[in-house]
């Protein structure tokens, strides 16, 4: 996603005007290992990306946390639930470690580059499509993963994803994000996962 980003930065430069009233519309926050807020109030119409740091999304279901999805340097972190005006939504965002995050309102965005002029917003529309492309790639990949892969095959393509989560996600989070109990993750760790009897 990093290249996107880097074409939206180069088209931006061609647009000094622009540019500066994107930066008064995007909002830069800080957060420390370990704060929390609820996407339904703090993500309403708006994306969220991880300049520095890292942060992961879930809900509680029975008492229980389910960690879904995570992002670290240089990725979105966006919770489409909320872009959508859906009250139920009860996603939370917690910060995984210290973090810089830039908050951008997506229909405020929306609304500015529409009054550029067409060739300028179709230019702007063709990155926000490969940007969005590269995401639900990534989102698909997963899918995949989950639904044709063992336990095993699915941590080993985490910790090739996100070099270093498992120092970012404690066991009960990582187990919880990969689909499999805290014991499985264990047998793999410790190289006892027997692929015929766990697979889950």
């Amino acid at each position: 996603m990093l290249r996107h980003l880097d074409e939206l930065r180069s088209l931006l430069s061609l647009h000094p005007h622009l540019d500066e009233q994107i930066n008064r519309l995007v909002v830069v926050r800080e957060f420390r290992r370990g704060d929390h807020f609820d996407s339904v109030s703090e993500l309403r119409h708006q994306s969220m990306f991880i300049i520095q740091g890292g942060a992961r999304l879930y809900f509680v279901r029975n008492g229980r946390e389910h960690t879904y999805s995570v992002a670290f340097d240089g990725e979105f972190l966006t919770v489409f639930q909320s872009l959508l005006e859906n009250p139920a939504a009860a996603t939370s965002v917690e910060f995984l470690e210290t973090s810089k995050v830039a908050f951008m309102p997506m229909d405020k965005l929306h609304e500015l580059l529409r009054t550029t002029t067409p060739d300028l917003f179709g230019s702007f529309a063709e990155v926000i499509i490969k940007t969005l492309l590269a995401y639900s790639l990534v989102l698909e990949e997963r899918l995949i993963l989950f639904q044709t892969c063992t336990a095993a095959e699915r941590y080993h393509w985490l910790l090739n994803r996100y070099p270093g989560i498992n120092k970012r996600l404690n066991a009960t989070q990582m187990a919880s994000l990969l689909g499999m109990t805290r014991e499985t993750l264990y047998r793999i760790r410790s190289g006892k996962y027997n692929r015929q009897s766990h697979l889950q």
